[in-house]
């Protein structure tokens, strides 16, 4: 695990520190601790060390601080970290805060660092925020935008301007969250580069962002472009991006249409909706485009190991491996989700199924439940954005369904479609996504 080759080096900080509030040989005390809570995997005792720590308000003590949050992914150890940094008081203590900001090897704590700078008001982390916008990982500079937006960081504007004008042509995650941060600062939404300049041109001088009117909820404005990446009408901004499609036995239904005639309904078979979307979505991507395509029911299957360019032939491969899906199983989403995060370099997970997750052993209510709180965890420090997308209604099924020899499954009721479609919501707007219902 990475925390044991973490410690050496902490040590080596400690033993450079020369306040004497907390000794280096106490520090050295507080990393053994850190190291057995997260041995144990004691999430509460892990809480409670990173409040110490925070009380403590020492440059040796806040320094353990991410670890104890990232080392064992817990989405409540996380949070209580952001709170426990931005109410650090000891400008020591920030500024050794800073300094493993800069020089942390592991991205999770870069991260965990630069969001709770998000949540400070003094100089130096408002600084290392702006500096973030050019940093050569994108985890780093989304997490950045979102960190300025947060702090209403007047001189974040023009940084910001300047980023979605470069950025206007990709049309990628950067130009969106770009907008989203000016957004959050100014009040005001505009799509192209010039009409902010425009703007900030006549509003530089006397701009607050303290009286900027309060975007309440409001989503940027986007117009779809000729050459936009859509899956079910949904725009795809992610350039990083794997799609994760339901091929259980229940994908096999048809959805109800205007006609009744049988191969109109044929037409409609869920998955043949899926499939028919997603191979124009993968042929629509950008050359600097990298994807990957899971496919899962009670058996999760990757085209690839990790994520592969946009390459003609790449497209081709996954075309077939699309081609090849067949509607049979039961709905191991919370292994799909994982087999996905395993994936380092994604920062977009495009999930479509159309019911709630299912195995044997377990009810669907339970996974649910576990499958929400362990994305939450994984989630906490990665940042991916999750865009979820669900059919609605119950459906029917076909007279025959090949690969399902026992036949139809129950159909579902109203009440499944409605804890289906629940789930898939929440798991959208947890994760910095959005939710489209496929009707």
């Amino acid at each position: 695990m990475r925390f044991l080759s973490f410690i050496p080096a902490l040590v080596l900080f400690c033993a450079s520190a020369q306040a004497e509030e907390v000794s280096s040989s106490r520090a050295r005390k507080y990393a053994k601790t850190m190291q057995a809570l997260i041995r144990a995997e004691s999430e509460e005792e892990l809480t409670k060390f990173i409040a110490r720590m925070g009380v403590l308000d020492h440059p040796r003590s806040v320094i353990l601080i991410p670890p104890a949050a990232t080392l064992l992914p817990s989405k409540i150890n996380y949070e209580k970290a952001l709170e426990t940094i931005e109410f650090l008081e000891n400008p020591e203590a920030v500024a050794a805060l800073i300094k493993n900001y800069k020089k942390a090897r592991s991205l999770e704590d870069k991260v965990l660092l630069l969001d709770s700078f998000g949540y400070r008001d003094d100089k130096p982390t408002g600084e290392e925020v702006l500096a973030s916008f050019g940093n050569k990982l994108l985890r780093i500079q989304l997490t950045g935008l979102r960190a300025a937006g947060r702090r209403k960081l007047k001189d974040a504007v023009g940084p910001l301007i300047a980023l979605v004008e470069a950025q206007t042509k990709e049309r990628d995650l950067l130009w969106l969250e770009g907008r989203r941060a000016l957004l959050k600062i100014t009040g005001q939404d505009f799509e192209s580069g010039a009409d902010w300049k425009k703007w900030w041109d006549a509003e530089r001088e006397s701009f607050d962002p303290n009286e900027a009117p309060e975007e309440d909820g409001r989503t940027v404005v986007v117009k779809k472009a000729a050459d936009s990446v859509e899956f079910f009408g949904t725009e795809i901004f992610s350039r990083n991006l794997i799609f994760v499609i339901d091929v259980s036995g229940s994908m096999a239904m048809f959805d109800q249409g205007r006609s009744t005639i049988k191969e109109a309904q044929k037409a409609r078979v869920r998955l043949d909706r899926a499939r028919k979307q997603l191979l124009v979505a993968i042929e629509s991507l950008p050359k600097a485009a990298r994807f990957n395509i899971i496919a899962y029911s009670n058996k999760v299957t990757a085209w690839q190991k990790s994520l592969k360019p946009a390459s003609k032939s790449a497209i081709k491969s996954a075309g077939k491996f699309v081609k090849e899906f067949l509607a049979r199983g039961a709905t191991y989403t919370d292994d799909a989700l994982k087999r996905a995060f395993e994936d380092r370099e994604a920062d977009t997970i495009v999930l479509l199924s159309d019911g709630a997750p299912t195995k044997p052993e377990f009810p669907s209510a339970f996974l649910i439940e576990q499958i929400l709180k362990d994305i939450a965890n994984l989630n906490a420090a990665r940042k991916m954005r999750i865009n979820t997308f669900g059919f609605e209604g119950v459906g029917g099924w076909p007279d025959k369904i090949p690969g399902q020899p026992s036949g139809p499954l129950p159909l579902p009721t109203p009440k499944d479609v409605e804890v289906f479609a629940g789930f898939m919501k929440q798991l959208a707007e947890d994760n910095h996504g959005s939710f489209q219902s496929i009707k």
